[in-house]
């Protein structure tokens, strides 16, 4: 951080910078709105942009921490400089059609690899035929660039698309607007070294970012986006002024994506919609079921949230070839703006309001995806209400769904530490492996890939408790386009059997145990809300918890230190050396294996758990509670006790009321 001194001079650098430039006419009236102003100065150029394992994601302005053309070049220049001292080498290579410049087997195998459970499939299915697209020979490094419906996401894109025309680099990049898993799935499928993707997914209007996906297909890991951000820092920002003048690219073009490209992610879903088709045959309690006219007895409300979903959503649903739908109108269009939303975040409940305006018990459920349609987000009609489906909720369905399989291959579901623990025992009653990683989809897509490589093995299902969920083999990343399909698909299924999806929940609680997952967050603002959020979790790796709701803890684990910490009277193991020396009640979070996190974890003497982690790319803290009673409504309370005690906490260890 800039000592007080150190602020000023950059900010009175980058007014005399832009001084008389009318270029940056709209960022220099920006610096003149604040001369004088010590605090709003503060909070603009304290730091620089912190490059993270999510890439960059703040408010859109003027300032050092904020995303603007000037330090969207420098995240660019960063990036095309490691890209080229990364892979240069890579040039001489043979090029592989899958998962970039590192091999891992060509997708079609994947794909059918993830289909092996379902022989009535592999006998109907010709995978050879799926077309996948193809691009044109180049030994050129090559990335793929996307772009949101945010305010100025078209802005920065140019730019990062200059920038690595600039480099060398050839760039493919989608006419128009597009979702996200779109862009891990071309990395996928094509030798691409990376994907980009302007985007601030499901944030507050303010925001826009730039996330970045590896060779694999996979969101950067946190040795990556170390290794970029050195290259970033080097670059100053002001250096735009002259690459804007002297950067002969004029000449050089960037590459439209077929329209193929995109359809071969629709031909890969296809299948998989038959391979649903199997399943369902095979375990509705009803002979004869016929997913056509099961979904013929639904209808669904639908709103992109003024984002990238609504023509691949839409799209989505044609390959199932359901037709009765309708979508929020107010929402329909991409803006920026938000009007209707100011927070599109289909997480949170009054994402659903507009979609409400316009709702009816006609419909029986209302689905949203954020922006960039990577989190899809559920309301479903029962007993004449619209009722929450959680993150973690939807995954049991999901899961309960796609493991209900018969015939070759071990299955494996992949999950993080903070996602419901349900999922455990669902699976072990249908002999699925379960692996737990960190939170996010970097860690659960690196370990998609890894899993690729064990020919015993087959992928069924990813999701995380914050409303991503990845059904399908064809890209490793978090995707709202074929989770929308495959709730559209189950919402038939259940129906078509005389239930609803709060009515299959409640069997399965009945069936596995009422174990309720609810997470909540402790906000704190600004450049104190960074250290504040720090002094919290180290205020709980100090000092501990002693109790949750009355029970004595038993253990804590920590997840940074690899230390976990007993009761009095409690014994641990000896050693703690392997995974297994953790198990509780059969339950393996898989804390040897995973690398080092700040996440704190406790277990009260009922079983309860509490666990605390820091965001990785805003100033808060997530809490996450664990309960199991005899009533998963008891058990959703207790959750909501245990997440008001440690809220209350930490607002106490930074003097918040």
């Amino acid at each position: 951080m800039r000592s007080k001194a150190e602020v000023t001079a950059e900010y009175e650098r980058g007014k005399h910078a832009l001084q008389g430039n009318r270029a940056y006419d709209d960022l220099y009236r920006e610096l003149v709105a604040i001369e004088g102003k010590e605090t709003e100065i503060y909070e603009r150029f304290y730091k620089d942009l912190e490059f993270g394992t999510a890439g960059i994601r703040d408010t859109v302005g003027v300032g050092t921490t904020r995303l603007n053309e000037f330090t969207a070049f420098k995240i660019a220049r960063g990036l095309a400089e490691y890209i080229i001292d990364k892979y240069s080498s890579l040039l001489e290579a043979p090029q592989n059609n899958t998962c970039g410049q590192v091999s891992c087997m060509d997708n079609k195998d994947i794909y059918t690899k993830s289909l092996q459970d379902v022989s009535s499939f592999d006998n109907n299915t010709d995978v050879n035929s799926l077309q996948v697209g193809s691009l044109p020979e180049s030994k050129a490094l090559k990335v793929v660039l996307g772009r949101d419906s945010r305010n100025k996401s078209d802005v920065f894109e140019g730019i990062i698309r200059d920038v690595m025309l600039s480099f060398g680099i050839e760039v493919y990049r989608f006419d128009e607007i597009v979702p996200i898993p779109m862009i891990s799935y071309m990395v996928c499928n094509h030798s691409f070294v990376a994907g980009i993707m302007v985007t601030a997914s499901h944030n507050r209007k303010e925001y826009n970012g730039i996330k970045i996906f590896n060779e694999k297909g996979v969101q950067l890991n946190g040795e990556q986006a170390a290794n970029i951000a050195g290259y970033i820092e080097k670059v100053d920002p002001l250096d735009f002024i002259d690459f804007k003048k002297h950067a002969a690219i004029n000449d050089i073009k960037s590459i439209s994506i077929d329209k193929r490209e995109i359809d071969g992610y629709f031909n890969y879903l296809k299948g998989d919609i038959r391979k649903w088709e199997t399943i369902a045959k095979e375990n509705a309690i009803k002979n004869g079921f016929d997913i056509s006219k099961a979904l013929e007895n639904i209808k669904v409300l639908y709103s992109p949230l003024n984002g990238t979903g609504l023509t691949y959503v839409l799209r989505a649903f044609d390959s199932l070839q359901f037709k009765n739908f309708e979508v929020v109108t107010s929402q329909e269009k991409p803006s920026g703006d938000f009007t209707t939303c100011p927070y599109p975040n289909p997480e949170m409940e009054e994402a659903f309001n507009e979609a409400y305006k316009v709702a009816n018990d006609g419909f029986d459920v209302i689905i949203l995806t954020d922006p960039d349609c990577d989190r899809m987000g559920i309301r479903v009609l029962h007993e004449g209400r619209f009722i929450e489906i959680t993150g973690n909720e939807m995954g049991i369905l999901f899961l309960d769904f796609l493991s209900r399989i018969s015939g070759k291959g071990y299955g494996v579901v992949i999950k993080s530490i903070v996602t419901t623990r349900l999922i455990d025992e669902i699976a072990k009653a249908r002999n699925i492996e379960v692996r737990n990683t960190l939170t996010g989809f970097k860690y659960m897509g690196e370990e998609i890939f890894n899993l690729e490589k064990e020919s015993d093995k087959r992928y069924v299902f990813a999701f995380e408790e914050s409303i991503g969920y990845l059904p399908v083999a064809s890209l490793k990343d978090k995707d709202g386009i074929s989770s929308s399909a495959l709730a559209v698909f189950l919402l038939a299924y259940y129906k078509w059997q005389g239930m609803d999806l709060v009515k299959r929940l409640e069997e399965i609680y009945e069936e596995f145990g009422a174990l309720y997952t609810l997470g909540d967050s402790f906000y704190t603002t600004g450049s104190k809300g960074l250290s504040d959020r720090d002094m919290i979790m180290q205020h709980f790796r100090d000092n501990g918890i002693d109790k949750l709701l009355g029970n004595s803890v038993i253990r804590t684990i920590d997840y940074r230190d690899k230390k976990i910490t007993c009761g009095k009277g409690i014994t641990c193991g000896k050693g703690i050396t392997s995974d297994v020396d953790i198990l509780k009640n059969g339950i393996n979070t898989g804390f040897t294996r995973l690398p080092k996190s700040d996440v704190l974890e406790y277990e009260g003497a009922n079983g309860d758990i509490l666990i605390i982690r820091p965001s990785g790319s805003e100033a808060k803290i997530k809490f996450y509670a664990m309960a199991k009673r005899d009533d998963i409504h008891v058990a959703k309370e207790a959750c909501g006790a245990i997440l008001k005690e440690a809220i209350a906490a930490s607002k106490a260890v930074v003097g918040y009321k």
